[in-house]
């Protein structure tokens, strides 16, 4: 008896132990940056065991140690205790924890899943620390979590998300004081304009950019790219072996047009400065030479012309208005994401048009008019108009009187009011987009002018009758022109309860579907090409939904496998798509490149409304006005470029560099979001043409 009790006691042990979960022993490691190989330095995740959380780290690229993740999921479920509570493996249960903004200091758009009200509602992520409600989009929150209800809460109201700027952690430059330069010496400067300077290997005069170690001039990466073979050729000595740290220089470059610096060794814009302001000396330097040139040249008109405003000449008896030429938009490090949105709406006449009608609000002042400003986070916060700014950049495309402009007055707005956009960082052009709309329907329900064309702002409708969306209760001219609404079904397959919604949207993400995202290899046949009408057949398809989703079906109190289905039920007047390039898969968001051919003319969306008397034939018609693009393989870098049709040509926006270009090779395009306008006419509509 006594030996089994002994036994017992013993298995009891032993069963506690290895109930317990095992936690690897790397995961007591410290963070280990690892040495410095000249490889891209990447943010990684390392396991605080004091703080029993996951926080950011730069690594150099090689050594270090097992402590080190590439997202917090993996890192709190290798090495937390804690882990299923906060990502349990069942991901429906973490739609009933709490919304987690997290510790750090960025300020990304999320969504999570307010069971307490049964809807996901964004928020903004700060980029570190959280739980596992929490989801890169609306389709997946809803996938995870639609139906789940916690009774036992009160039911307040929804909470509304703050939008108090957050201060974002800016990574500095540690290899400035080892690359810049000491003195500037205007001698080692090449004649004439800065912006207009030209490469000293192929004289390209298009985006320029100075070594700040050796002051010489080079082209940029999407030109010819000698500014990065300049760096990459003097890292080698001629025996092949790497240069030591100190040697290592030539690594930091000033754009000569829009002043930004760029580090080849951080991969990244560079925002910090030597301790003598070495880097600031030589922006001052251009900046002058760039004004001395301006002036220079406005005298030198005014001479020839006999006018004091050359620009507003009367044209002469018989001649029409002077003909208008596009205007690109100056890079301001990394900003092509913006520029390549900017040029886009602006070739939507519903939208611009509407804000070049608007009275101006405020003029620059004396002392900023003509000059460009560098804001830092150390001035003061004054109110700011985002709604201003982008009038003042719409009014000023299109006008032909330069062929760039630099849209630093409407980045620093954005820097202010949309914190994840702060700093010179790549960013996503669909979710700046998102911002932006937001944004823009906050601030305008704020006005009286709202809506177009209407002095009193009307009362929310029921979205069941037909009405146009309205977001966030007043609907404003951004809801006028981009919104729809969606209706939803989902049907359980047990009971056959049915469960309806009507949520408004601004653009609809469509997923490519996965028989057309195969690569096909060289000894291959190429398959079927994948087309917009495929994209948005997967949308609104009817879905059986898997294991990992079922439905909380009411009736039968408990989760059950069942259908879903997407109709549209109002269509708005600017329909947007964007496709999902980017995936995430075990450790990577990978990029899907598959060409997706959509029609330039005669978009036909009436298979995929939902029948209903208010459904009119002539609403269902689009023409493409505008595409923007991705070129690169990750969301985080790469370079956005756009798209437009204007007064029947197609141009081709890359920042400050516009081109006209042909119907096909629009066509061509690998398109990432897609603007269609409403057709007026659609008694004259063609085939779709492409």
């Amino acid at each position: 008896m006594r030996n089994s009790s002994i036994f017992l006691l013993i298995f009891a042990v032993f069963y506690c132990v290895e109930g317990q979960k095992h936690i690897p022993e790397y995961c007591d490691l410290p963070k280990d940056e690892g040495i410095d190989s000249g490889k891209d330095v990447q943010v990684y995740l390392y396991y605080n065991k004091t703080a029993d959380k996951c926080y950011p780290f730069r690594y150099k690229g090689e050594g270090g140690n097992q402590n080190r993740f590439n997202y917090e999921f993996y890192c709190m479920r290798n090495c937390s205790t804690n882990a299923d509570t906060l990502y349990p493996t069942d991901r429906t249960l973490a739609c009933h924890l709490p919304k987690a903004p997290g510790d750090c200091y960025g300020h990304y758009l999320r969504y999570y899943y307010d069971a307490a009200h049964g809807k996901c509602t964004t928020f903004a992520w700060t980029g570190c620390v959280g739980n596992g409600n929490r989801f890169l989009d609306l389709e997946h929150c809803n996938a995870t979590c639609f139906g789940i209800i916690d009774n036992e809460n009160d039911g307040g109201d929804a909470e509304v998300e703050s939008d108090t700027p957050i201060a974002l952690l800016v990574m500095e430059c540690p290899h400035l004081s080892s690359t810049v330069c000491v003195a500037v010496d205007s001698s080692r400067f090449p004649h004439g304009s800065p912006s207009s300077w030209c490469c000293s290997v192929c004289r390209s005069n298009k985006s320029p950019w100075v070594c700040l170690t050796c002051l010489s001039v080079h082209c940029g990466r999407y030109v010819n790219g000698h500014a990065k073979k300049h760096f990459e050729e003097v890292q080698c000595s001629p025996t092949g072996q790497k240069k030591t740290e100190k040697l290592q220089q030539h690594s930091v470059c000033m754009d000569c047009s829009s002043y930004s610096t760029f580090c080849y060794r951080c991969d990244d814009f560079v925002v910090n400065d030597t301790k003598l302001g070495q880097v600031q000396r030589v922006r001052e330097h251009l900046q002058s030479l760039e004004n001395s040139m301006m002036n220079s040249d406005r005298q030198r008109k005014r001479k020839l012309s006999g006018s004091s405003s050359p620009d507003l000449r009367m044209p002469a008896d018989g001649e029409g208005p002077p003909a208008r030429s596009a205007t690109g938009l100056r890079n301001l490090g990394n900003t092509c994401f913006m520029n390549a949105i900017l040029q886009s709406l602006s070739n939507i006449s519903e939208f611009s048009c509407y804000f070049k009608d608007m009275p101006a609000v405020a003029l620059r002042s004396g002392k900023t008019a003509g000059r460009r400003m560098y804001h830092t986070r150390s001035q003061g916060d004054s109110s700011v108009s985002l709604v201003e700014e982008l009038r003042k950049t719409l009014c000023s495309l299109w006008q032909g009187s330069q062929t760039a402009f630099s849209p630093d007055a409407l980045f620093y707005v954005i820097w202010k009011i949309m914190p994840s956009f702060r700093g010179y960082q790549q960013q996503d052009a669909h979710e700046f987009l998102r911002y932006l709309l937001d944004h823009l329907h906050r601030e305008l329900q704020g006005s009286k002018n709202g809506l177009p064309g209407s002095s009193v702002l009307p009362d929310s409708q029921n979205l069941n009758s037909g009405s146009k969306c309205s977001i966030n209760g007043t609907p404003t001219m951004v809801t006028d022109v981009f919104g729809g609404v969606l209706h939803s079904e989902v049907n359980c397959l047990i009971c056959g309860t049915e469960s309806k919604k009507f949520d408004p949207f601004l653009d609809l993400s469509l997923d490519i579907p996965s028989q057309f995202r195969v690569k096909k290899t060289k000894d291959q046949e190429p398959g079927p090409t994948c087309t917009l009408g495929d994209c948005l057949s997967s949308f609104t398809d009817l879905e059986e939904l898997d294991e990992t989703e079922l439905y909380m079906c009411h009736k039968c109190k408990k989760r059950q496998k069942s259908t879903k289905k997407f109709w549209v039920q109002n269509l708005p007047k600017v329909l947007c798509l964007h496709l999902k390039r980017f995936h995430w898969t075990a450790f990577l968001r990978n990029k899907v490149d598959t060409y997706v051919e959509f029609p330039l003319r005669g978009l036909d969306l009436k298979c995929y409304l939902l029948e209903s008397e208010h459904s009119l034939p002539e609403s269902c018609l689009y023409d493409l006005a505008a595409v923007v693009v991705h070129h690169g393989s990750g969301v985080g870098s790469g370079h956005y470029t756009a798209y437009g049709l204007h007064e029947g040509l197609w141009y081709h926006f890359n920042d400050s560099t516009v081109t006209v270009v042909s119907e096909e090779t629009v066509a061509k395009a690998k398109a990432y979001i897609l603007f269609y306008t409403e057709q007026d006419n659609p008694g004259s509509v063609t085939e779709p043409k492409l």
